[in-house]
């Protein structure tokens, strides 16, 4: 993962979506959880962690390093690890084709010391409202219990699963040194490293901040960064830990525990590991080869539909930019940003499943999106819903996505139902565009579609 927590949300994603990326190394399957529920920019690295088996040898003498307020535990490497991790470097620089342009810092942490450096991260101000704000969106769409902390959700999911982090605000790889690496250390470490080699070449602060301010194309983001380096990962388990190394990988990740977090969660989570995969290989198809991911750095996707759907990001296919100010029933007042922001594709369909739809149906509701903009509104009480204006590629895409939520001919005026935990209202405002309300209940959602209608 990289840390570019400070300017988006995307660290969190690279944080935890890392739950899944020894699976997808692997060619597995993300481990699943209880269902219950952000995404986020590059990078912070993840995985589950086999340290504590049998025969861990002690770890290195403990020293400190003040890192603002707090202290990094850090340790002495022994020179078997510090080989072993410049042969990794080594591969990757192989497997990439490209070498560090200077010296990247690399710090060996104690378990006490990476937790200090995610809280680090969890505390920044910026990282804090940008998982507020997801906050109040998956709750205004029924995808977590009214007023869940996911701030406190994130924390529970790190555990001790982190083994290691880069961070492109310090210019630093972080590795948690309290074993000798074995095959799923080094397989992470040499994820990191490539996010070290990315950063230098295409500066991951810089193209985080260019999208801050639209989560879709900040996850479409993401997926680029983390599913390229989830490519160098697979390739280097492939050329340098071959079927045993990866035979340790899988044993390891099945003998993880289960996250308990929420399921919709986990899935927003790990999105950019496992779509990043097939979407960067897609890029390098066609004997294109890493020219044809290094060229989506200079112009990456804008939406998590190019990223479902490369074909649409070769053939530039950008989404339609969608102003939107509704107005409000009387006394609601908007709980999130006023401008509103992005729902994408890829939440209109993990939303649709969420609803009830298998998830077939939902991928074929959800295709077909263009655009859209959502705000986030409360009741007097604090009750939230969700108001959105979507427009689709055509006239029949609008008709798809309406009748899976409600089932009959099309209407101008607005229809009810319910959905999953809430209920939802549908406006055509023209061929093309949905008027999309979500609230708590029946009258909830009546109120906002009228009121949104009229304005």
């Amino acid at each position: 993962m990289t840390d570019s927590a400070t300017a988006s949300r995307h660290a969190f994603v690279a944080l935890l979506g890392a739950l899944a990326l020894v699976l997808a190394s692997c060619g597995g399957n993300a481990p699943t959880a209880p269902a219950t529920v952000p995404a986020a920019t590059p990078t912070l690295e993840a995985t589950a962690s086999a340290s504590g088996a049998p025969g861990t040898p002690e770890a290195p003498p403990r020293t400190a390093t003040p890192t603002g307020p707090r202290v990094i535990e850090t340790v002495v490497p022994s020179a078997v690890t510090t080989e072993q991790l410049a042969r990794v470097e080594a591969a990757v620089v192989r497997i990439r084709g490209a070498s560090l342009s200077r010296p990247v810092t690399r710090q060996f942490v104690t378990t006490a010391g990476m937790r200090a450096l995610i809280d680090e991260e969890l505390e920044d101000t910026q990282a804090i409202e940008s998982v507020r704000l997801e906050g109040l969106l998956l709750e205004a769409l029924g995808m977590v219990a009214p007023r869940t902390e996911l701030l406190e959700a994130y924390r529970d999911l790190l555990g001790e699963q982190v083994l290691g982090l880069y961070s492109p605000e310090r210019k630093a790889l972080y590795v948690l040194a309290n074993a000798e690496p074995g095959p799923i250390e080094l397989a992470t470490y040499a994820h990191e490293y490539h996010h070290a080699l990315q950063d230098q070449r295409f500066d991951l602060e810089a193209l985080s901040d260019a999208v801050q301010s639209n989560r879709d194309a900040s996850m479409a983001l993401s997926t680029l960064i983390e599913g390229d380096a989830v490519l160098t990962q697979t390739q280097y388990i492939s050329q340098e830990l071959g079927p045993a190394g990866a035979l340790a990988l899988l044993g390891a990740a099945s003998a993880a525990p289960r996250p308990t977090a929420p399921t919709v969660l986990l899935d927003l989570l790990q999105f950019p590991y496992l779509q990043g995969l097939p979407f960067v290989q897609a890029l390098a198809a066609n004997g294109r080869g890493v020219s044809g991911i290094d060229a989506a750095f200079a112009r990456p996707p804008d939406s998590t539909e190019q990223v479902l759907h490369p074909e649409k990001f070769r053939a530039s296919e950008r989404p339609t930019p969608v102003a939107f100010a509704p107005a409000l029933p009387s006394g609601w007042r908007l709980a999130g940003k006023p401008e509103g922001d992005v729902l994408g594709e890829y939440l209109l369909r993990r939303w649709l499943r969420d609803s009830g739809l298998q998830a077939t149906s939902a991928q074929t509701a959800a295709a077909g999106w263009g655009g859209d903009r959502f705000v986030v509104a409360e009741d007097p009480n604090g009750v939230r819903g969700l108001v959105a204006r979507i427009v689709w590629d055509t006239p029949a895409d609008a008709d798809e996505f309406a009748a899976v939520l409600i089932p009959g001919p099309p209407s101008d005026g607005l229809r009810l139902a319910s959905a999953g935990r809430r209920w939802v209202g549908l406006v055509r405002l023209d061929a093309r565009t949905l008027l999309l309300v979500v609230g708590a209940d029946r009258p909830a959602a009546e109120a906002l579609g009228r009121a949104a209608a009229s304005g």
